[in-house]
């Protein structure tokens, strides 16, 4: 491959970069996706953050229950389901996602490759 490519490719790799979410690692492929994207991210951490009491660590570290799991595949306990309101469905408490890293929300994975659940002190 020549010089004049390759710094073509570097130039369009770096541009993909700075169109790529530091949170949760999503590309877009433009500057407007890009910033509501960064929004919302801002506005559902801000909304987390604004919820009293328990409602913020249940709701922080939920997700969705999973018919087809009833135990975390790591200590093999059953986990603590609730409804909420917010997300209208039923959430297993104190749960991630197995291949979703620290700090991203589990919206912001394809569903299959979330992985499977786990208590919160098994990951």
């Amino acid at each position: 491959m020549n010089s004049r490519k390759r710094k073509e490719e570097a130039a369009q790799h770096s541009h993909l970069l700075q169109r790529q979410c530091a949170t949760c690692g999503a590309e877009f492929s433009s500057d407007q996706e890009h910033r509501a994207h960064m929004d919302w991210h801002f506005y559902r951490n801000k909304r987390i953050k604004s919820m009293c009491g328990a409602g913020e660590k249940e709701e922080a570290n939920a997700v969705p229950a999973d018919e087809g799991q009833e135990v975390c595949p790591v200590c093999g306990e059953g986990f603590e389901r609730f409804f909420s309101e917010e997300a209208d469905d039923w959430m297993c408490k104190r749960a991630v996602y197995m291949n979703v890293p620290a700090g991203c929300f589990y919206e912001d994975i394809e569903k299959s490759c979330r992985g499977p659940i786990l208590h919160v002190n098994c990951r």
